[in-house]
């Protein structure tokens, strides 16, 4: 979702410069407030409107000036009945990405480190992208531009859209790592990859890009497309290959809740109702439960507000994890179903309602 109301702000962006719209400027703050429910991420989306209002001199133009003043109302009114739930609630997401990702506090070294693994990470994420324009250019190394046509241009308020949109996104994140020591996520910058693709286009010249075919960009867009098909199916667990890296891609959840969920349900006095614990392999036991119980994400109650204290006291928890992860709450037995996997049980207050 992040993804669609990224572009669609983009999109609304230019619009609201190059046609002079005062409509596309109040869909641009729609964009942003949805956005914002989706992901508050999309405030990196909102930073670049902002630089590139700065670049066309916005605060000169009283079109513009309204324009930003409206789309931030527009998303302010959009994003008000949420931001109204972090205040009664404590902002417990934000509470939550202190205690994990923005409080890693890792040192100098770790820091940069970590951003140079991350700027990887987005390098490989863009790597189809990359490869079909250096397909591209590589197909027409030696063709001549059409004659008579000159190479099209492109003006400084284009260059600058795609260099803020692409670029400046990505460098804030990076930024955010070296200065506070977070632990960059990787996903964090996939919504402006394919700007930044583009940005990194314009860094060539566009005579280079004017001599590609249509009927090659389509031919080659369709080659990656069935390449990323056929990588996705090798690296998965369904192929039987053995190459996935996900953790859980050996994990049988469903032998596991068969084995755990009778006699817990035992101990429990009734259906097996919150699961708590490792949230990879609470969430996984969960799922194959038939009541679908609530999942307890690593015993946290800040980083699962769908668990209240009084569903605790009332139907009590089913702790699982591994010989890795936390142990459950001190007095409770725990019951080895394998050398490495175990359960236990939280039973419900007696006098709960």
């Amino acid at each position: 979702m992040l993804l669609l109301f990224v572009a669609a702000s983009a999109w609304f962006c230019w619009r609201a410069f190059a046609d002079r719209s005062r409509v596309a400027w109040l869909a641009l703050g729609l964009m942003l407030g949805l956005g914002a429910l989706a992901k508050y991420q999309v405030a990196l989306a909102a930073l670049s409107v902002i630089a590139f209002w700065l670049t066309q001199r916005g605060w000169r133009d009283p079109l513009h000036l309204r324009g930003l003043l409206g789309a931030a109302a527009v998303a302010f009114a959009v994003f008000a009945p949420h931001l109204w739930w972090l205040v009664t609630h404590d902002f417990l997401p934000l509470r939550y990405a202190r205690h994990t990702s923005l409080g890693a506090a890792m040192t100098c070294a770790q820091r940069t480190a970590h951003a140079l693994l991350w700027l990887a990470d987005q390098l490989n994420r863009l790597s189809p992208a990359l490869l079909l324009a250096a397909g591209l250019l590589w197909k027409t190394r030696s063709a001549a531009a059409p004659a008579g046509t000159p190479p099209p241009e492109v003006g400084p308020d284009a260059r600058a859209f795609l260099f803020i949109w692409g670029l400046l996104p990505l460098t804030v994140i990076v930024l955010i790592g070296l200065a506070t020591g977070a632990d960059l996520q990787f996903q964090w910058g996939t919504a402006f990859m394919s700007f930044t693709c583009a940005a990194l286009m314009l860094l060539l010249p566009m005579g280079r890009w004017h001599r590609i075919e249509r009927r090659d960009a389509t031919t080659g867009f369709l080659a990656v497309q069935i390449l990323l098909f056929a990588l996705t199916w090798v690296m998965s667990p369904m192929s039987g290959l053995g190459l996935s890296k996900s953790k859980s891609a050996g994990f049988r959840s469903e032998h596991f809740a068969a084995r755990i969920g009778p006699p817990a349900r035992v101990v429990l006095g009734g259906p097996v109702m919150i699961v708590g614990g490792s949230s990879r392999i609470a969430s996984a036991i969960a799922l194959r439960l038939p009541e679908r119980p609530l999942v307890l994400l690593e015993g946290d109650l800040v980083a699962s507000p769908w668990v209240s204290v009084a569903q605790v006291e009332r139907h009590g928890v089913l702790w699982v994890g591994d010989e890795h992860s936390l142990p459950p709450p001190p007095g409770l037995e725990r019951h080895w179903v394998t050398g490495k996997l175990w359960w236990a049980v939280q039973l419900p207050r007696p006098d709960a309602d």
